[in-house]
């Protein structure tokens, strides 16, 4: 399974949009010009700390890109963003007493906002918690207040959605009694003493238990209402801390806030709302989201709260090599393999040097180790054997070693061009199981059925056109459902479920609706079209390497909802 092993978050057209994938597409090219053009004026001032001239425009132009990020709703990039433009001038006006942290900061600020920009189209998700190492680190330097993750959970709940749920999430207290001032300091001592061993890294279970204790008792006796919600929550996120536990300074600040709201500290409650710090808490949900699994449903953030092991995985694709890294290593790793397949020939026709099993074996050794390199360890390690091997192999390998060895070339092929597609904008990834399977001969197929299906596509809109043209003649029609069909048949292959239904059901209507009785007017075949193109756009995107994402469904669902025939598996 060395290819498929190698592969992360393989991305089909089917799952969750929380923004607009195109519309980002579109912008991103402006965006890295203005990155380049601050990174340029950076250079300038770092060789001339007089010549602030750059700097000052290349803020005006961060300020403009920060607009744009507004308006795509990308929380964690506009903070940053802002955090950048805010230092930037900081720097111009103080250029006498810049310093080297503040400089490096920006220069980490501006790469980290690049990539976490090609992230977001690679990965077609957002993870802006990611951002908030390097957002707050500049405003610290600015002396600025920190940012919470909680503070990208305050645009999906409010004061109203946490009161509507309040029935179902804190069940009332079967506890009459308030904890008494008295029970409180020993509670807060229990968890003061579990959470200063767990932040010095020697916590011990009986740690972890005096801070479930502690926070248990609270939260059994507080009453149907936020307070008892934050407490709730508390509860829950207490129970899944462990010894491998990430906590970031973000977290711990949480939990420093938590343990001075035991002791019933007024500078814990006064400096936040109680919703802020109920988002707070709910961010640490991701320790173990299926523990919060019913708090998280109820407030719409099964989706928004991601776990820890998939920020991790985001973390480290954000903070890899990048998309033109990538692709170039890729296109010296498929000329590597050629040169070894063309050896091999060489050496199966016996017209090979007397030095061609060493140099053959070395050759597979390198490139295993660059494969080794990049991760993909499973095909690099079959390549290193491979090379121990031939290095053993008689003047004349029989046919079980020399297909043994092409094995692990279509291994090591599969795999480059895996994690190529991973860093491919739009590029969609189904799920295969024959790994004897040439991944550049599924590509070539995938794009002509995307080709071919475009042209389907076209026939149909002018055959549409032709309905029009000549008084609904409905054998201008003939055949265009069967089309339909065969289109949805297509984005089936292409893992992309809601494209496929939009079109069965067209076709359905097509074939239910257009008869010699019965012509639809122009407006029908306007919501139809609209059914149509939606997909097309779908399939533009994926031809040209631009991601459409999910939204233009939303557009064919609704055209053809208006018709009278909802498609089942609208999101």
């Amino acid at each position: 399974m060395s290819a498929s092993n190698n592969t992360q978050d393989s991305k089909s057209l089917h799952h969750e949009q929380h923004f607009d994938i195109s519309s980002l597409h579109i912008v991103k090219s402006e965006i890295d010009a203005s990155i380049n053009q601050v990174e340029a004026a950076l250079n300038l001032f770092m060789e001339d700390q007089s010549n602030t001239v750059g700097l000052f425009d290349s803020a005006d132009s961060i300020k403009q890109v920060s607009g744009i990020l507004r308006l795509l709703q990308m929380d964690g990039a506009i903070e940053l963003c802002d955090a950048i433009q805010l230092i930037l001038v900081h720097i111009c006006e103080h250029a006498d007493s810049a310093d080297d942290s503040q400089i490096t900061a920006l220069s980490e600020g501006l790469m980290t906002l690049s990539r976490y920009l090609e992230f977001v189209l690679l990965r077609e998700t957002l993870s802006p918690q990611l951002l908030l190492p390097i957002t707050n680190k500049i405003n610290r330097l600015l002396n600025k207040p920190m940012i919470t993750e909680g503070q990208f959970l305050l645009h999906h709940i409010d004061d109203g959605l946490i009161q509507r749920n309040l029935s179902v999430l804190v069940k009332p207290s079967a506890i009459t009694e308030k904890t008494q001032d008295k029970d409180r300091v020993h509670l807060a001592r229990l968890f003061q003493t579990g959470l200063s061993n767990l932040l010095q890294k020697k916590a011990k279970a009986n740690d972890f238990n005096y801070m479930q204790t502690a926070v248990g008792h609270i939260a059994d006796r507080e009453p149907q209402n936020a307070e008892g919600l934050y407490w709730q929550i508390a509860k829950q996120v207490i129970a899944t801390l462990d010894q491998n536990t990430f906590l970031s300074d973000g977290r711990k600040r949480i939990l420093a806030q938590m343990e001075r709201r035991i002791a019933r500290k007024s500078d814990a409650i006064s400096r936040l709302s109680q919703t802020s710090a109920i988002a707070d808490l709910l961010t640490m949900t991701a320790i173990s989201p299926e523990s919060s699994n019913t708090a998280l449903t109820a407030l719409g953030l099964s989706t928004t709260i991601k776990p820890d092991r998939d920020v991790l995985d985001h973390k480290q694709f954000l903070f890899g090599p990048d998309q033109a890294v990538v692709h170039e290593v890729s296109q010296l790793v498929h000329e590597n393999i050629i040169k070894i397949k063309e050896q091999v020939d060489l050496i199966v026709n016996d017209e090979q040097q007397d030095d061609a099993l060493t140099n053959l074996s070395l050759q597979l050794k390198e490139l295993g180790q660059t494969l080794e390199v990049l991760t993909l360890s499973q095909a690099g390690k079959g390549l290193v054997d491979q090379s121990s091997q031939v290095a053993n192999w008689p003047k004349m390998p029989d046919e079980n070693q020399i297909n043994t060895l092409m094995d692990r070339l279509l291994d090591s092929e599969n795999a480059i061009i895996l994690m190529e597609q991973t860093h491919t904008p739009g590029v969609v990834m189904s799920p295969f199981t024959n790994l004897r399977v040439s991944l550049h001969q599924l590509i070539e197929a995938r794009n002509l059925l995307v080709t071919e299906s475009r042209a389907n596509l076209t026939t149909v809109m002018q055959a549409l056109l032709g309905y029009l043209d000549n008084n609904n003649d409905v054998q201008k029609l003939e055949g265009v459902a069967d089309i339909c069909e065969s289109v949805a048949g297509a984005m089936a292959f292409l893992s992309a479920p809601r494209g496929e239904a939009i079109l069965q059901t067209a076709a359905n209507y097509i074939k239910e609706q257009f008869n010699p009785d019965h012509q639809p007017d122009a407006e029908s075949i306007a919501h139809l079209t609209d059914a149509i193109v939606s997909v097309d756009y779908v399939l533009e995107g994926i031809a040209t390497k631009k991601p459409a994402g999910e939204q233009p469904y939303g557009y064919g669902e609704t055209g053809l909802a208006k018709l009278g025939y909802p498609v089942k598996s609208a999101a």
